[in-house]
């Protein structure tokens, strides 16, 4: 599962089935990331994210990197669906139905509506809720 987002960078508004572009050889990117403290990784993200293609953030960019190192030819025997959903909610069944680790995305909106703390939402009429 990747994301709707691995298309950020070209500011689409409908997504191409296609790899996202990567402007980078991943594998030495992965390399130089190794050899780093936490702390070099956190002082380089954007100038990383930015060298990768102007990245909104890494989440993005890693999930397009895993497109990239699945769609690999070295890995052309194995059998490859990349589903990339806009929205991530609740598990259906693992660890056990409706589980859910984060307030992100729609389930925040949701426990804040049947708190009934959050009573109207504005918005556009022209746009897509994603």
């Amino acid at each position: 599962v990747s994301t709707a987002y691995v298309s950020a960078p070209n500011g689409a508004t409908l997504i191409p089935e296609t790899l996202p572009p990567l402007p980078l050889d991943f594998h030495a990117l992965h390399t130089r990331v190794q050899a780093m403290s936490p702390h070099q990784v956190a002082a380089q993200t954007d100038a990383i994210l930015q060298q990768a293609g102007n990245w909104p953030n890494s989440y993005c960019l890693t999930k397009a990197i895993a497109e990239h190192h699945l769609c690999d030819p070295s890995h052309a025997d194995l059998p490859i669906i990349i589903v990339r959903p806009s929205i991530v909610t609740c598990a259906l069944s693992e660890p056990t139905p409706g589980w859910i680790d984060s307030l992100v995305g729609p389930a925040g909106l949701v426990l804040a509506v049947a708190l009934g703390a959050l009573h109207a939402a504005p918005g556009r009429e022209d746009l897509v809720v994603d």
